[in-house]
């Protein structure tokens, strides 16, 4: 009977250790389950709780210009920096205040040659920088600056084609300007009957005139270099929003 009681009171120690064990072997698990699942509640709780203003597609900014970019000496994929102009609101609430920083880079460039083909250059705004620090992209289209043509990229002009249609323009106007001269100094003695002379000499005079500026400057034009684009500190440049942008209020 004593070993009887002696083989239960064993048998129920063991079964209590083993129990023990199985416990301290679950708990943790179950412990670590519910710290991640409030963990996670948090997380979720803080990125709802973020709220950002709207704004939208079509809004214009204007930037200005800080860092130097020119069709010279940029590389592709060199970095400017410029700052906004104006506060950018919604209603009477100010989003975007002036002076936050935009920053961008240039993409597609080539210098000014011979024939006088003049520089071109591209730019993209890249991201703006709130005064929190965070960077929000970007996708916009520039709509007013210096140097832009039709395609949306700066360009210096020109072209051998150009000059000479330049030349053409400069060489006409100083025909028309010494007959006019011409009509003008007749006009003025002798009532006027001098003109019969004076205005086919001043016409003369300005054909030869004009021909010879348009044959020199278009001779000219065929070794000339031409521009190039030159965006300096303080320029302004204008763009419009192609797409919505959304700026965290905290």
């Amino acid at each position: 009977m004593k070993q009887f009681k002696k083989l239960l009171a064993l048998s129920l120690g063991l079964s209590l250790i083993a129990g023990n064990i199985s416990i301290a072997q679950v708990t943790p698990y179950n412990q670590q389950n519910t710290v991640n699942f409030q963990s996670n509640n948090l997380s979720n709780l803080m990125q709802a709780d973020i709220k950002s203003e709207r704004i939208p597609s079509g809004t214009i900014l204007k930037f200005r210009m800080e860092t130097p970019v020119n069709s010279y000496n940029t590389t592709l994929g060199d970095t400017f920096r410029a700052t906004l102009t104006e506060d950018v609101s919604i209603g009477t609430k100010v989003i975007i205040p002036a002076g936050t920083i935009a920053r961008g880079r240039a993409g597609e460039i080539k210098r000014n040659s011979f024939l006088s083909r003049g520089g071109k250059l591209s730019l993209t705004f890249d991201h703006i920088v709130t005064a929190m620090g965070k960077q929000i992209p970007l996708n916009v289209t520039i709509t007013n600056a210096k140097y832009l043509g039709k395609d949306g990229v700066l360009t210096a002009g020109g072209g051998y084609l150009n000059a000479v249609s330049n030349n053409i323009e400069q060489g006409n106007n100083f025909l028309i300007g010494a007959t006019q001269y011409g009509f003008d100094k007749g006009k003025s003695i002798w009532n006027g009957y001098p003109t019969i002379l004076t205005v086919p000499v001043g016409f003369a005079v300005g054909i030869t005139g004009g021909a010879g500026i348009f044959t020199v400057k278009s001779t000219v034009a065929l070794f000339k270099k031409g521009d190039n684009v030159k965006i300096n500190p303080g320029d302004i440049i204008e763009v419009v929003l192609k797409d919505p942008l959304d700026v965290p209020l905290n």
